[in-house]
Protein backbone atom coordinates (compact mmCIF):
# COMPACT_ATOMS: atom_id res chain seq x y z
CA UNK A 1 0.00 0.00 0.00
CA UNK A 2 1.36 3.33 -0.94
CA UNK A 3 0.67 5.74 2.02
CA UNK A 4 2.29 8.54 0.25
CA UNK A 5 -1.11 8.65 -1.80
CA UNK A 6 -3.18 9.80 1.53
CA UNK A 7 -4.00 13.41 2.45
CA UNK A 8 -3.16 13.72 5.97
CA UNK A 9 -5.65 16.84 7.35
CA UNK A 10 -4.30 16.00 11.23
CA UNK A 11 -4.02 13.22 14.13
CA UNK A 12 -5.53 11.83 17.02
CA UNK A 13 -2.89 13.11 18.93
CA UNK A 14 -2.59 17.17 17.57
CA UNK A 15 -6.00 17.28 16.07
CA UNK A 16 -6.43 19.05 12.65
CA UNK A 17 -3.72 21.07 10.89
CA UNK A 18 -4.26 24.40 10.51
CA UNK A 19 -5.54 25.37 7.01
CA UNK A 20 -3.97 27.29 4.85
CA UNK A 21 -6.34 29.77 4.22
CA UNK A 22 -5.71 30.74 7.93
CA UNK A 23 -2.28 31.28 7.31
CA UNK A 24 -3.08 33.44 4.38
CA UNK A 25 -5.67 35.34 6.35
CA UNK A 26 -3.22 35.86 9.24
CA UNK A 27 -0.84 36.71 6.86
CA UNK A 28 -2.51 39.49 5.07
CA UNK A 29 -3.55 40.73 8.19
CA UNK A 30 -0.12 41.05 9.88
CA UNK A 31 0.75 42.96 6.68
CA UNK A 32 -2.06 45.29 7.04
CA UNK A 33 -0.51 45.98 10.72
CA UNK A 34 2.08 46.54 9.57
CA UNK A 35 1.35 49.19 7.02
CA UNK A 36 -0.48 50.95 9.62
CA UNK A 37 2.29 51.50 12.02
CA UNK A 38 4.13 52.66 9.04
CA UNK A 39 1.37 54.99 8.10
CA UNK A 40 0.77 56.28 11.83
CA UNK A 41 4.87 56.77 11.85
CA UNK A 42 4.53 58.96 8.55
CA UNK A 43 1.67 60.66 9.92
CA UNK A 44 3.34 61.57 13.42
CA UNK A 45 2.65 65.58 13.16
CA UNK A 46 -0.99 65.23 12.81
CA UNK A 47 -1.34 63.91 16.08
CA UNK A 48 -0.71 65.14 19.61
CA UNK A 49 2.22 63.79 21.19
CA UNK A 50 -0.42 61.80 23.55
CA UNK A 51 -2.47 60.30 20.79
CA UNK A 52 0.35 59.18 18.83
CA UNK A 53 1.45 56.82 21.56
CA UNK A 54 -1.39 55.61 22.42
CA UNK A 55 -1.93 54.67 18.51
CA UNK A 56 0.75 53.79 17.80
CA UNK A 57 1.67 51.07 20.33
CA UNK A 58 -1.97 50.22 20.33
CA UNK A 59 -1.18 48.89 16.45
CA UNK A 60 2.44 48.03 17.32
CA UNK A 61 1.06 45.52 19.69
CA UNK A 62 -1.57 44.00 17.47
CA UNK A 63 1.15 43.56 14.78
CA UNK A 64 3.21 41.88 16.97
CA UNK A 65 1.04 39.73 18.52
CA UNK A 66 -1.08 38.42 15.41
CA UNK A 67 3.15 37.73 13.54
CA UNK A 68 3.78 35.79 16.55
CA UNK A 69 0.62 33.88 16.72
CA UNK A 70 1.42 33.39 13.39
CA UNK A 71 4.74 32.40 13.26
CA UNK A 72 3.53 29.83 16.07
CA UNK A 73 1.09 28.67 14.12
CA UNK A 74 3.61 27.73 10.81
CA UNK A 75 5.79 26.28 13.25
CA UNK A 76 3.63 24.14 14.91
CA UNK A 77 2.26 22.67 11.59
CA UNK A 78 6.06 21.97 10.72
CA UNK A 79 6.56 19.91 13.79
CA UNK A 80 3.25 17.94 13.53
CA UNK A 81 3.75 17.43 9.70
CA UNK A 82 7.38 16.21 10.30
CA UNK A 83 6.09 13.84 13.10
CA UNK A 84 3.34 12.50 11.29
CA UNK A 85 5.77 11.95 8.30
CA UNK A 86 7.53 9.23 10.86
CA UNK A 87 4.40 8.11 12.16
CA UNK A 88 3.14 7.10 8.19
CA UNK A 89 6.37 4.63 7.71
CA UNK A 90 4.12 1.57 9.49
CA UNK A 91 0.94 3.22 8.97
CA UNK A 92 -1.81 0.87 7.88
CA UNK A 93 -5.09 1.74 6.63
CA UNK A 94 -8.05 0.83 8.54
CA UNK A 95 -11.09 1.72 10.00
CA UNK A 96 -11.45 3.92 13.51
CA UNK A 97 -14.59 5.45 15.56
CA UNK A 98 -14.45 8.56 17.67
CA UNK A 99 -16.13 8.45 21.17
CA UNK A 100 -16.21 11.20 23.65
CA UNK A 101 -15.09 10.00 27.05
CA UNK A 102 -17.25 10.37 30.29
CA UNK A 103 -15.91 12.31 33.43
CA UNK A 104 -14.32 15.50 33.95
CA UNK A 105 -13.70 18.85 32.52
CA UNK A 106 -16.71 19.43 30.33
CA UNK A 107 -16.42 15.98 28.46
CA UNK A 108 -13.21 17.24 26.91
CA UNK A 109 -11.96 13.84 26.26
CA UNK A 110 -12.21 11.42 23.84
CA UNK A 111 -11.48 7.84 22.73
CA UNK A 112 -10.68 5.85 19.10
CA UNK A 113 -11.17 2.56 18.84
CA UNK A 114 -9.68 1.33 15.47
CA UNK A 115 -10.66 -1.97 13.98
CA UNK A 116 -7.88 -4.06 12.14
CA UNK A 117 -6.65 -7.30 11.32
CA UNK A 118 -4.74 -8.11 14.64
CA UNK A 119 -8.10 -7.35 16.22
CA UNK A 120 -9.30 -4.26 18.03
CA UNK A 121 -7.35 -1.76 19.75
CA UNK A 122 -9.04 1.57 21.75
CA UNK A 123 -6.76 4.88 22.27
CA UNK A 124 -7.60 7.51 24.62
CA UNK A 125 -6.69 11.38 24.31
CA UNK A 126 -5.33 12.84 25.92
CA UNK A 127 -4.60 9.75 28.10
CA UNK A 128 -1.90 11.97 30.31
CA UNK A 129 -3.59 14.78 31.27
CA UNK A 130 -7.02 15.51 30.59
CA UNK A 131 -6.99 19.81 31.37
CA UNK A 132 -4.58 20.37 28.63
CA UNK A 133 -6.94 19.32 25.83
CA UNK A 134 -7.08 22.10 23.71
CA UNK A 135 -10.59 23.34 22.50
CA UNK A 136 -9.89 23.97 19.05
CA UNK A 137 -9.46 20.08 18.77
CA UNK A 138 -12.43 19.76 21.00
CA UNK A 139 -14.77 21.51 18.33
CA UNK A 140 -13.34 19.36 15.32
CA UNK A 141 -13.48 15.59 17.59
CA UNK A 142 -16.92 16.51 18.06
CA UNK A 143 -18.16 16.70 14.45
CA UNK A 144 -16.68 12.99 14.53
CA UNK A 145 -18.11 11.27 17.28
CA UNK A 146 -20.25 8.26 16.20
CA UNK A 147 -18.91 8.22 12.65
CA UNK A 148 -17.21 5.22 11.18
CA UNK A 149 -14.19 6.81 8.79
CA UNK A 150 -11.33 5.75 7.49
CA UNK A 151 -7.79 6.59 9.29
CA UNK A 152 -4.02 5.22 9.54
CA UNK A 153 -3.24 3.57 12.31
CA UNK A 154 0.88 2.99 13.50
CA UNK A 155 1.10 0.17 15.29
CA UNK A 156 4.70 0.82 16.26
CA UNK A 157 4.27 4.54 17.63
CA UNK A 158 -0.02 3.63 18.69
CA UNK A 159 -0.52 6.86 16.69
CA UNK A 160 -3.71 7.59 14.66
CA UNK A 161 -3.77 9.86 10.94
CA UNK A 162 -7.23 11.10 9.53
CA UNK A 163 -7.26 10.65 5.53
CA UNK A 164 -8.20 13.58 4.18
CA UNK A 165 -11.91 12.82 3.22
CA UNK A 166 -15.29 13.77 3.94
CA UNK A 167 -17.10 13.17 7.29
CA UNK A 168 -20.51 12.83 6.03
CA UNK A 169 -19.63 10.60 3.59
CA UNK A 170 -18.59 8.16 6.37
CA UNK A 171 -22.33 8.55 8.48
CA UNK A 172 -22.69 4.91 9.82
Amino acid sequence: MDKTKFKIKGSFEYGKFFSKKSIIILSILVAALCVAVFCIIGMYDKFSKESFTIVFFFFLIMCISFAGFLIYIVVTNKYHKKKIEEWKQDAILTEGIVERLPGLLNNRSFSMTIIYKKGKKTIQSPSENRTRFPIRRTRYFDLLIGIKMPVLYSPKYNKVLFVETSYRDYVS
